[in-house]
């Protein structure tokens, strides 16, 4: 054989595609099953293997004697169950006999696939019941596969990253042989399949089939038409495409004699975008080889690796009828005291290896010793990626076996390998001292590099087997299978050939006698999943009838067998004596790959009116389970009679709905509690205890009776009052308000002071005795100041009476600034010569108020007029006291001027001296006086301003006895002077009097 290139990319074109259908296994077997076998004549089919002539020398079986005991080793764990695969039936299609099977098959989510070379079957995973079974022929020509007696060589394998099943099978035609792949449409292999039939216009045998997310690749051998090897190809199908309903892919050509049972791996990846494939090169030598497919999955690249050399030596190369068997339990042989050996084959990579976690796993059937073989052993080897390196490896051989000492030989295995690490070797074993079985040997991921233990039988042979049909070759089968279970990912499978009861003691050479092959499923489960329960419904009862309580219970994983759950019923305050629920026990079965199943608890319906009720249910024991945490629940029986739930709310705020809500049992009712404008929510009382000042409140799955009650707090703000000295504010410091509230404040003064300012958040206002804070949202501050009032004086007056009816004295009070508030002055009159009781004028006393800004005002007072003749008469008016201000002149003179004409010109002559300033005071640019003299004499009249100072002399000089008046001009006088307080002094007749009198200008 021509050695592999490292490196070499191999040279692609386009698959060509003749055909593709759409099928229905179970539809296609009904129909088989009622049409019958095609009606073609009985006859054995046999496959040659005359194209699979071995590349490299067959040893040569030794007659050495035995070998040294093997090294003590661990048991295999047995099986967890175990059924019969497919047998040796007729083909349903055709009544065709097949040797050799070719033990293949698969294992699904809930379902295991045979395919061998006379029939596919498809078996219940839980119990190894045949679901239904269909010929291979029947099944492939729909594709439009017209060499239906060349079929051979079937593949099966299963995907748990797509659930898809794949189904490989060739033609053996010469110079036309084609590749037909199938591809399921769902995880249920009796359902429909994409089916795709691609040519290679070339004699091919011995297909070999792996995948991964982007291709499905069929390796296979490529003969000259004479049936010499020339080289390996490679189909490399677009799986995503395939899995569309569409056939597309590209065919590598290998170098010249090389790539001889080439072996794609499976790839367990749902990511990986490298598919790896593995050839055995030279057995003398131990070297492989392991090449690479790369690219996108409409566009593959091949490249092929160089020989690396597997430690531990090399092995013989088997071949031919090597493979001992003891004699047929009735009977004989026709191979005569010998029973008839059973054909070997090569040590090439036979099945798909395995790819997983970074390493690469693949077997061998090997000739032992390497130096003359006197057995068969199984050998199984451990890569790494992407080099290919070696890692660890071992050997399943019985070291002292030859063919008549009953020592145990071993051939056909496969791999399969778990999530853990662990893996298993399936096989058959062969001895001069037993009938052909089926077995198994393990190993788990903490075992000894190395090692693997011990081999274990899991279906015995049952009697010899010869059938070669005049071939001379006791054909037995190319290949096995193994697998791990995609349910769990853990558990792991094999389907082994193993020598079944003959049916007659006929060992001739024809189809008719009386051997039987038959194949045996085997699984060893993983760590059997936890069961769970999940919670218990709550829910109503009804009124009358069952109503049904459902419980999930859950595996922590999908498991390789059933699962058996017993469960029981016990009473909490639900209880059987009061008929509230129906007790129930009993178990519950969880098949083959399923996660989940329901326990039914039936409640009973009433119309009592009654609290919620509770009943438990555990989970008691599990058969391939254990019992985990929960493992045990409770349903709530709701009440499905009405409750109310009363709602109320305080002063400022509201609750809505509000009053008597009526609520369904198991309903829920929410309720939104709102405050007034100037509120918060105090509190809220659910039944009777505080769930916080919340604005919503749901009460949820209701079983009884409530009450909600909410509480609201009135918002107060601060207001802060102060005043300084000379008056006070009204109320005063820290005054707390309720929100929205007004609040009203009164500023006092001393009696002599006034408010100098009113400051009110800090913003000066006019000057007021009040504020009113009003709708109060906030905190405030006010605060007043006070300064001393303006002084007061008042001016005197003299005025005609009038001859009738009263003429008004208006006495001129004058204020030294304007204030800035009002200013009240109390007054009154007072007699002098003018008496008010007699008529005189009209006594009075008051308050008279001055306006903020005002500087001047009147005091009237009424002056009755008559007739009489009378001297001039005179009254007081007094301040005695004032608000906001001081009094600085507090009385002025009221002189009654007589003026009736008869008096006057009868006397004309004042009794009495008499002086007084005529006119209002004060006076503006003339001032009168009026003078009474009751002689003459000299007069003096003089005007001074408040410093002493004479600023005008009115009169000064002789002036006769009898009344007169004076007038004295501010604008005689050059100095001009000044509006003010001035004094006039009037001197006559040896008396003085002064009056004060204030001049505006």
């Amino acid at each position: 054989m021509a050695p592999h290139v490292p490196g070499r990319v191999v040279a692609a074109r386009p698959a060509r595609l003749l055909g593709q259908a759409v099928v229905n296994f179970a539809y296609l077997a009904e129909q088989e099953e009622l049409s019958g076998p095609s009606p073609i004549s009985a006859r054995p089919r046999i496959f040659h293997r005359g194209l699979e002539d071995p590349l490299e020398p067959e040893a040569v079986l030794s007659t050495a004697g035995p070998q040294g005991p093997s090294a003590p080793s661990v048991a295999s764990p047995p099986a967890s169950a175990s059924f019969i695969g497919l047998d040796d039936i007729p083909m349903v299609d055709s009544s065709y006999i097949v040797i050799p099977p070719d033990t293949g098959g698969a294992v699904g989510l809930t379902k295991l696939m045979s395919g061998l070379n006379n029939n596919y079957r498809i078996f219940d995973k839980s119990d190894g019941s045949v679901i239904s079974t269909l010929g291979t022929a029947t099944f492939w020509a729909p594709s439009g596969e017209t060499a239906l007696n060349g079929l051979t060589d079937p593949r099966t394998l299963y995907d748990p990253y797509n659930n898809r099943w794949i189904a490989v099978m060739q033609t053996v035609t010469t110079g036309a042989g084609n590749i037909l792949v199938g591809v399921s449409h769902t995880s249920d292999p009796t359902g429909n399949w994409f089916l795709y039939r691609f040519a290679t216009g070339a004699t091919i045998d011995f297909p070999t089939v792996g995948f991964n997310k982007n291709w499905i690749v069929v390796a296979i051998n490529r003969y000259s038409n004479g049936g010499t090897f020339q080289r390996g190809i490679t189909l490399v199908v677009n799986y995503p495409l395939a899995l569309t309903g569409t056939g597309s892919g590209v065919i590598f050509t290998q170098q010249p004699t090389t790539h001889f049972v080439s072996s794609p791996c499976a790839t367990y990846s749902a990511t990986a975008e490298t598919l790896y494939v593995v050839t055995h090169l030279s057995s003398s030598g131990a070297t492989y080889t392991l090449d690479m497919i790369t690219g996108t999955a409409a566009s593959p690249s091949y490249t092929a690796g160089g020989s690396q050399t597997r430690t531990g030596g090399g092995w013989a190369q088997p071949g031919g009828q090597l493979l001992p068997q003891s004699a047929p339990n009735s009977g004989t042989s026709s191979c005569g005291a010998t029973p008839c050996a059973i054909e070997t084959q090569d040590a090439q990579v036979r099945s798909a290896p395995v790819c997983r976690d970074g390493y690469i796993y693949y077997t061998q059937t090997i000739g032992l010793p390497a130096s003359g073989l006197t057995h068969t052993g199984v050998q199984w080897t451990k890569l790494n990626t992407p080099s290919g390196g070696f890692v660890d490896g071992g050997r399943i051989e019985d070291a002292t076996a030859n063919s008549t000492n009953g020592g145990k030989w071993y051939a056909f295995p496969h791999i399969a390998v778990n999530s853990v690490s662990d893996f298993m070797v399936g096989y058959s074993q062969f001895s001069s001292a037993q009938h052909p079985s089926a077995g198994y040997s393990m190993r788990l991921a903490g075992d000894a590099a190395g090692t693997i233990r011990d081999p274990l039988i899991y279906k015995p042979g049952e009697d010899y087997y010869h059938k070669d049909f005049g071939s001379g070759r006791n054909r037995w089968g190319d290949f096995s299978q193994a697998q791990v279970d995609p349910s769990d990912d853990r558990s792991l499978w094999t389907v082994q050939e193993y020598g079944k009861f003959r049916v007659s003691t006929n060992d001739g050479t024809t189809g008719a006698n009386g051997s039987r092959w038959s194949t045996y499923w085997a699984n060893v489960a993983g760590p059997a999943p936890i069961v769970t329960i999940e919670s218990g419904q709550s829910q109503s009862e009804g009124d009358a009838g069952l109503t049904a309580f459902t419980f999930t219970v859950n595996l922590s994983t999908g498991y390789s067998l059933p699962v058996t759950i017993d469960y029981q019923t016990a009473d909490g305050t639900a209880t059987i004596a009061d008929n509230d629920y129906e007790a129930a026990s009993g178990s519950i079965t969880i098949p083959a790959g399923e996660t989940s199943g329901v326990i039914t608890v039936n409640a009973l319906g009433d119309t009592n009116n009654e609290s919620d009720e509770m009943f438990d249910i555990s989970l008691t024991f599990a058969t391939n389970g254990v019992i985990g945490s929960p493992g045990s629940s409770t349903g709530t029986i709701l009440n499905d009679d009405d409750f109310t739930i009363t709602a109320t709310a305080g002063s400022g705020g509201t609750i809505s709905p509000s009053g008597v809500v009526i609520v369904a049992p198991g309903g829920s009712q929410s309720f939104t509690i709102a405050h007034d404008a100037c509120h918060t929510i105090a509190d809220v009382l659910v039944d009777g205890v505080s769930a916080g000042a919340v604005t919503e409140y749901t009460f949820t799955n209701v079983s009884a009776n409530h009450t909600i009650a909410a509480s609201f707090t009135l918002i107060t703000y601060t207001i802060t009052a102060s005043a300084g000295d000379g008056g006070a504010i009204s109320p005063s410091g820290a005054v707390s308000v309720g929100c929205g509230s007004d609040q009203a404040f009164t500023i006092t003064t001393d009696p002599e002071n006034m408010i100098g300012s009113l400051v009110v958040d800090a913003v000066s206002l006019p000057i007021a005795e009040s504020h009113t804070f009003t709708n109060v949202t906030a905190p405030h501050s006010i605060s007043a100041s006070f300064q001393i009032g303006p002084r007061i004086t008042i001016g005197d007056l003299v005025l005609v009476e009038g001859n009738s009816g009263t003429t008004e004295f208006g006495f001129p009070v004058k204020l030294s600034g304007p204030a800035t508030m009002h200013v009240d002055l109390t007054w009154k009159t007072v007699d002098v010569t003018a008496v008010a009781s007699s008529g005189d004028y009209e006594a009075d006393s008051t308050v008279l108020s001055i306006d903020a800004g005002a500087t001047t005002a009147i005091i009237p007072v009424q002056v009755n007029g008559d007739l009489t003749p009378e001297d001039q008469e005179t009254f007081l008016v007094n301040l005695p006291g004032a608000m906001h201000g001081i009094v600085a002149d507090g009385e002025a003179v009221g002189m009654i001027i007589n003026d009736d004409g008869a008096t006057a010109v009868e006397s004309g002559i004042p009794a009495e001296l008499s002086f007084a300033i005529e006119g209002g005071n004060p006076g503006g640019g003339a001032v009168r006086f009026r003078l009474g003299l009751p002689s003459s004499g000299r007069v003096a009249l003089h005007v001074y301003d408040v410093a002493g100072r004479l600023v005008g002399r009115a009169v000064d000089g002789i002036l006769p006895a009898g009344s007169h008046g004076v007038s004295w001009s501010v604008q005689r006088e050059g100095a001009h002077p000044a509006s003010g307080v001035y004094f006039v002094r009037f001197a006559a007749n040896g008396r003085t009097i002064t009056r004060r009198f204030v001049l505006l200008r």
